[in-house]
C-alpha cells in the first residue's frame, strides 16, 4: 500500500513557527508602527500613520505598548485621533482583523471568497486589489518563519502504519503532500529519502518557487463556479485554486499517485478548511483511498481536535458509511508534537 500525507499549517506551527494569519496580522501592524516611530511618518498599501501635530514632547502612546501584539498597538494608536491618524486602507486587512477579534482566529481565503460572492461589478477591481497586497505582503512575512528545531518523533508518524499493530503492512510508495510555503516539511522529506522511496509537492507553490509561485486563493463548488463564470465573469476566477494549479505539474504528481494503487492518508495540521474542498474531495473520495489517519493537536487544556476534524471529514466524503470505514479510531492517532523547541 502507497502512504499519502497532507501538511498543513499546523504543522508549522507544532514547530513554533508563527506561521498563523493572526502572526502575520500581528507582524504588519507591529511593522507600521515601529516604521511611524522611526519616520514620523508611515504609509503602504495596508496601513496609513500620520502625527496631526509634533506631539513626541507631550504624548507618547506608542512606546508605552511595546510588549502588545500588534493589533493591539494600533488599536491604542486608534483611541486618541486628536493626535495621530490612523487609516487602515485595506478594507480585507480591516475585515480580517475583527475576525481575529470576535474569533481570536481567521482565514483570509474564507473572507475572500464570501466578500467575493457578494462583490458586485463597481468593487471587484479594489477586493481584488486588497486580496493581492495580502498575498503579497504574507509571502514577504513568510519568509521570515523559519526554524531549525527538529524531532523524530515526526519520522516515527509519518512512516508508522494507520494501525500500529499491523506491522507487516509494508508501505512502498510515499507522498507528501504539503499545503504550506514554508521549507520546514524539507528537513523530514531528507530523511525520509535515506530509506524510503518518496516523492514532495508544494500544492501550493513554496517561497523559493521551486514547486511554483505560492498560491493563495479559494476553492469553491461546481455549481459556485458555474455562477461565477456565467454570471459575473473572469475577474471573480482569478484566483481560483482549480485554475492555479495548471501553473505547474503539482497536481499531475497527485493523481498519478491517486491513480496508481491502493493508499492511506495521513493528516498532519490541516484545517480541512472549504478553501481547499475539491482537491481535498477528490483524495478522499478516490476508488484507491483504503485509510484516513489524523494527527491529532491537544490543546493547553488537554482537548484533541479529533472529533472536529471527524466531522469536517463528513461533508468532505460522500457517503456517511465510508467515514466509519476510512477514519482510522482515535486509539490509533498520534499526537502532534507541541511546540518544538531547543
Amino acid at each position: 500500500m502507497n502512504k499519502l500525507i497532507l501538511i498543513g499549517n499546523g504543522f508549522d506551527l507544532s514547530h513554533a513557527i508563527k506561521t498563523s494569519y493572526v502572526d502575520y496580522a500581528n507582524y504588519i501592524c507591529s511593522n507600521a508602527i515601529d516604521k511611524y516611530i522611526e519616520h514620523k511618518s508611515y504609509r503602504d498599501d495596508i496601513i496609513e500613520i500620520h502625527e496631526r501635530h509634533n506631539i513626541r514632547r507631550h504624548y507618547q502612546p506608542v512606546w508605552s505598548h511595546q510588549g502588545l501584539e500588534g493589533r493591539y498597538r494600533l488599536a491604542e494608536l486608534q483611541k486618541d485621533p486628536t493626535y495621530i491618524t490612523v487609516k487602515i486602507k485595506n478594507n480585507l486587512f480591516k475585515e480580517l482583523l475583527d475576525d481575529i477579534e470576535h474569533k481570536n482566529w481567521c482565514d483570509i481565503e474564507q473572507l475572500y471568497f464570501d466578500r467575493l460572492m457578494s462583490c458586485d461589478a463597481n468593487d471587484i477591481d479594489r477586493l481584488q486589489d486588497d486580496f493581492e497586497n495580502i498575498r503579497k505582503t504574507l509571502i514577504q512575512y513568510l519568509r521570515f518563519c523559519t526554524t531549525q528545531n527538529y524531532t523524530s518523533k515526526y519520522l516515527d508518524i509519518l512512516t508508522e502504519p494507520c494501525y500500529q499493530d499491523d506491522l507487516n503492512t509494508q508501505m512502498n510508495d510515499f507522498l507528501i503532500c504539503s499545503f504550506n510555503y514554508t521549507d520546514t516539511i524539507q528537513h523530514y522529506y531528507k530523511k525520509l529519502l535515506e530509506t524510503k522511496n518518496v516523492q514532495l509537492i508544494y500544492m501550493h507553490g513554496d517561497l523559493q518557487k521551486k514547486y511554483g509561485d505560492p498560491i493563495l486563493g479559494y476553492g469553491c463548488k461546481d455549481t459556485d463556479y458555474k455562477m461565477l463564470a456565467s454570471t459575473k465573469g473572469e475577474k471573480y476566477l482569478h484566483y481560483m485554486k482549480s485554475c492555479l494549479y495548471s501553473d505547474e505539474d503539482n497536481y499531475q504528481v497527485l493523481k498519478k499517485f491517486l491513480d496508481d494503487s491502493d493508499y492511506e492518508v495521513l493528516i498532519i495540521g490541516m484545517s480541512l478548511g472549504l478553501t481547499d474542498q475539491n482537491l481535498l474531495r477528490e483524495i478522499f473520495n478516490h476508488r484507491n483511498n483504503q485509510y484516513i489517519k489524523i494527527a491529532q493537536y491537544i490543546n493547553k487544556d488537554g482537548n484533541s481536535d479529533f472529533n472536529s476534524k471527524v466531522i469536517k471529514l463528513g461533508s468532505l466524503i460522500k457517503n456517511i458509511d465510508n467515514v466509519r470505514a476510512k477514519v482510522v479510531p482515535k486509539k490509533y492517532c498520534p499526537v502532534i508534537p507541541n511546540k518544538i523547541s531547543k
